[in-house]
């Protein structure tokens, strides 16, 4: 939600009629992407008419807002990530024997991590400070958290029942 101090103005976007039309909306707030566009199937300038009518007009300024640059997770933390992932899978190539396609216990070790890891920058104010640069809001990598979550979830439910069911068979 945004309030009109928020907006700074609400643009036509998109280049096909009707199937990729929508207005996007220029904010002034860190903790969403930079990028917001409401998709419409209708035309965009009744929807913006529509706003209008409603009473909301943007009365943010470009002046009274400066969005940090640069990408909003740290170096640091997306190294230690790839280490410690890359090391993890490795480190269950030579924990047991089993046919190569199939994950062991320290790789879904590892996608328990990423989900934890995941929801916990979603939740937790602490971890937020820990993982994102300073003038960054985790409303920039919201969507990806939860693509890393369905993702992360999604494999290591898989893996478990692989692994629970290569189990029970050997």
């Amino acid at each position: 939600m945004f309030s009109p101090e928020q907006v700074i103005a609400l643009e036509p976007c998109g280049s096909i009629p009707v199937l990729a039309s929508g207005v996007r909306i220029v904010h002034t707030r860190s903790d969403c992407p930079q990028t917001v566009i409401f998709w419409y199937l209708g035309r965009r300038a009744t929807l913006l008419e529509r706003i209008r009518e409603a009473g909301f007009i943007p009365a943010g300024s470009i002046g009274s807002f400066a969005r940090a640059a640069g990408m909003p997770i740290r170096w640091s933390v997306i190294i230690i990530f790839l280490l410690l992932w890359n090391g993890l899978f490795l480190l269950d190539r030579s924990v047991q024997e089993r046919p190569a396609a199939m994950p062991g216990p320290v790789a879904l070790l590892a996608l328990f991590g990423i989900f934890s890891l995941s929801w916990g920058t979603l939740v937790s104010r602490r971890l937020q400070a820990l993982v994102l640069r300073d003038g960054h809001g985790v409303g920039e990598i919201r969507s990806f958290l939860v693509l890393l979550l369905l993702v992360a979830g999604a494999l290591a439910i898989g893996f478990t029942i692989a692994w629970f069911g290569s189990a029970n068979l050997g």
